[in-house]
């Protein structure tokens, strides 16, 4: 069975290499919408935040980070616009 402190390892591991790659660009850059229907930065990382952390709230029971309405943000197609929710991330 993967441990929690094994799990936290890799999350913290993928956080830093993620933090490594867009260190230089801006929130605005974060929202750029890619073409073909695609979802910008700011919503694949809060996804993945979202889904992380949903998934360690039910296998481990351990308390979410994030907020119901921020959760929310993330369940949407995409982030078109800057917002009180969508700014968390930088």
């Amino acid at each position: 069975m993967i441990s929690p402190q094994y799990l936290s390892n890799m999350f913290n591991r993928n956080t830093r290499i993620v933090g490594m790659q867009t260190d230089a660009l801006s929130h605005a850059d974060s929202l750029l919408q890619p073409p073909y229907r695609g979802n910008c930065m700011n919503w694949v990382i809060g996804h993945i935040v979202r889904s992380r952390g949903v998934m360690l709230k039910t296998a481990f029971g351990l308390a979410l980070s994030l907020t119901d309405a921020q959760l929310h943000t993330y369940d949407k197609d995409e982030i078109t616009q800057d917002g009180a929710v969508a700014g968390w991330l930088k």
